[in-house]
């Protein structure tokens, strides 16, 4: 693994949602074995999207020949993030107003192994 790979695996390893998404796991009834099927399922798409960038890039790859329409799509990218995120925000719930929990949250108690390891990837 080149030098400068080393940052973005790194930041893909500790990463935040799938680390809270391994809390909740770990809250259910049968923590242990939904716990070990999420992360075996996190490590396999982790492992199968490392796989398919190396046989579309090579490793040869260099970070810095980047084409224009590379930086044209990471920017259309970026833009359509900040959109959803500005979206995001502005749909808050706002003053003393009551959340709903996310459906998967909920259904956190009825994580059965396989469903964590679909979770995972």
């Amino acid at each position: 693994m080149p030098v400068g790979m080393f940052p973005l695996a790194l930041a893909t390893a500790v990463s935040p949602l799938p680390l809270l998404v391994l809390v909740v796991v770990l809250l259910t009834p049968r923590a242990v074995p939904n716990g070990l099927a999420f992360a075996l399922g996190w490590a396999a798409s982790l492992l199968t999207v490392g796989a398919v960038t190396v046989a579309v890039v090579g490793t040869g790859a260099g970070l810095d020949e980047q084409g224009v329409a590379v930086s044209a799509i990471e920017v259309l990218v970026g833009l359509g993030l900040l959109f959803l995120a500005v979206r995001h925000w502005g749909r808050r719930p706002r003053g003393d107003a009551a959340t709903v929990p996310p459906r998967w949250l909920l259904a956190a108690d009825r994580c059965t192994p396989a469903r964590a390891f679909s979770i995972g990837t």
